[in-house]
C-alpha cells in the first residue's frame, strides 16, 4: 500500500470532521466552504477560537493559541476575503484584549 493510501486510511478512521474537511480540500478536491462551515463551530461569540480546535487545548474560552491555529487553517485554504465574518471575528477578538492564556478550564 502506498503512503498516500495509508495516510488516507488513517484520516478516514481517526480524524475529526474538521481534519477530514481539510484532507478533502487539500487532496480530494474538497471545497473551501466545507472547511469554513466546520471551522465556524470552533469560533466563540467574541470572535476567538476555542473548544479543542487545537486538540490539546480543551478550554471553552477563546485563546490566542487556538485563534492562531484558526489563522493557519484560514491561510491553508486561501481564504483571503478580509470582510469574511470569520476573519472579522478574529480581528475583533484580538482587538478586545480579552485573552485567556491557559489551555485548560478550571
Amino acid at each position: 500500500m502506498d503512503y498516500y493510501a495509508r495516510a488516507k486510511k488513517f484520516i478516514l478512521k481517526n480524524s475529526r470532521p474538521l481534519d477530514m474537511a481539510r484532507w478533502n480540500y487539500l487532496f480530494e478536491n474538497g471545497s473551501k466552504e466545507e472547511v469554513i462551515n466546520i471551522l465556524k463551530n470552533y469560533q466563540n461569540d467574541d470572535g476567538g477560537f476555542a473548544n479543542a480546535l487545537e486538540p490539546d487545548c480543551w478550554n471553552i474560552n477563546s485563546t490566542p493559541l487556538q485563534t492562531w491555529v484558526a489563522t493557519r487553517i484560514i491561510k491553508e485554504i486561501n481564504l483571503d476575503d478580509k470582510n469574511h465574518p470569520i476573519i472579522k471575528g478574529i480581528i475583533d477578538y484580538l482587538a478586545s484584549n480579552n485573552e485567556f492564556f491557559a489551555c485548560y478550564s478550571y
